[in-house]
Order: structure tokens, then sequence, then C-alpha cells
């Protein structure tokens, strides 16, 4: 009689303890649904912003940073507050170099889809100092990794996350 109720009691946690994995399972998808909806929005609005995590410069190993740095896309405006670490091939004329800390008009934004889930965005800005293009690769998921390619400077590469 012992047994069998042990043997009930272990079958009724093993019941429960599934039901409330698949419903964990359940609200994940849910969740990612949700994340994918709103990063479709904020791309198709043009409206978004990336904290940063990582930087990778050109040389040298990756670089962790305050997530104080960002990207944000503001209709046909940029702001950049991203951190520089490389070597600029020319000084700036005022003598005061801003890095990659401006707001500029972008010249140029094209979105290419490049895989299930991942789209492209290639946007070019010009500053006093130097041109730049930016490609953003943004995934469905709220992840975001960026390549800067300036004109005058050290290419950097950075990953981060969508702001919501």
């Amino acid at each position: 009689m012992k047994k069998s109720l042990f043997t009930k009691s272990i079958l009724f946690l093993l019941s429960a303890a599934l039901l409330m994995a698949c419903a964990t399972a359940a609200e994940r998808a849910a969740r990612q649904t949700e994340t994918a909806n709103a990063v479709r929005a904020a791309l198709a609005d043009r409206h978004y912003r990336l904290t940063i995590t990582q930087a990778y410069p050109r040389r040298g190993g990756s670089v962790n940073v305050s997530r104080d740095f960002f990207l944000e896309v503001k209709g046909d405006t940029l702001v950049s507050y991203l951190p520089f670490f490389g070597q600029a091939y020319r000084s700036s004329l005022s003598g005061a170099d801003k890095g990659l800390n401006f707001t500029e008009q972008i010249r140029s934004y094209e979105v290419i889809q490049q895989k299930e889930g991942v789209s492209r965005i290639r946007l070019r800005v010009r500053n006093e100092e130097d041109s730049y293009v930016y490609l953003l690769d943004l995934s469905d998921t709220g992840r975001a990794s960026i390549r800067v390619l300036p004109t005058e400077r050290d290419d950097i590469s950075f990953d981060g996350d969508f702001d919501f």
C-alpha cells in the first residue's frame, strides 16, 4: 500500500514538472514572437536604439564596454555614441576628435534581408571629420552586430542588443 502511494506521488510530481516545462516553452515561444514583432516594427518605422555590450577593434582583442554606449536611428537621423579603439589616419582640423560620437543626417539607408530572421542595414553618414558606412546585422531575437567603416580611421565592430 505504501509503495503504491509513493509511486502515485512520484508520478504526480513528474506530471506537474512536465506541465510546467510545457508552459515555460510556450511562454518562451510567445516572448520570442513578441520580440521578433517588436524588432520588425522598429525597423519598419526606422526608430530603434541599440545598446552596445562588446567592442572589437581592428587591432587587439575584444573590449567589454559599459551599457552607456549606443547607436540610435531616428528616421533620417543617426545618433552614434560609440567608443573608438584604433588608429586615425588623419587628425581633425579643429583639434577636437569626436570619435564616433555625433548626430548626423543619414545620407543613404538600405535594408537587405540576409536570411530568415536577420536584416542587414547599410547606412552612410558624414560629419566634419570623416565619412562612415555602418553595417547593422539585426536579428529577430533582439541581438545586433554593428560594423563601422570610417574612411580616415580603422574599422571597428560592436555587439549589442535592441532597447525596447
